[in-house]
């Protein structure tokens, strides 16, 4: 999803709450609904019309006989949000070789959670590990992330920076 522009995820996010919807209305599951991959092909070409929408892969025609009136309607709808309405971009995957630095950060707060025994998620959780990661990608330059400043700097934050300065 991180291809995606802003208006592309705002239809992403409205066409999958009308399956949702669907899917619950209907209990059916929502791949019956419509699949996961059509969902984003929709978001990513936003048909304007039931020609364009029919070249969607992996639309039944049975959705399409039923659906595609309201489906092309929220595209539409989405299609005309004010841009501050619009939500933000995904940012780009972590590159492949900071897995095996990610895992040597995770090893480090799973030891000193099992000596301070607390739960590891207390220490730190992924969005603060890729947030960290992320800092650094361009220039080598980590810095924490506000989740790991406070109280957990002292007691994981440092050392987490420690750790990334070695690697680099």
């Amino acid at each position: 999803m991180w291809k995606l522009s802003s208006s592309q995820l705002a239809v992403l996010q409205a066409v999958t709450t009308w399956r949702e919807g669907q899917a619950r209305a209907r209990d059916k599951p929502r791949g019956r609904i419509l699949k996961d991959s059509s969902c984003y092909d929709i978001a990513r070409v936003q048909p304007g019309d039931l020609k364009s929408l029919s070249r969607i892969s992996d639309i039944s025609s049975k959705t399409l006989h039923r659906s595609a009136d309201e489906l092309l309607q929220i595209i539409k709808q989405t299609q005309a949000l004010d841009e501050n309405d619009l939500p933000a971009t995904l940012p780009k995957p972590l590159p492949p070789e900071t897995g095996s630095i990610l895992k040597r950060l995770k090893n480090h707060v799973q030891a000193r959670a099992e000596h301070l025994q607390v739960a590891e998620e207390l220490l730190a959780k992924k969005r603060d590990y890729e947030a960290l990661l992320r800092s650094g990608v361009d220039d080598g330059r980590y810095h924490l992330p506000e989740t790991l400043c406070g109280w957990r700097k002292a007691v994981v934050g440092d050392d987490l920076l420690s750790l990334l300065q070695r690697e680099a």
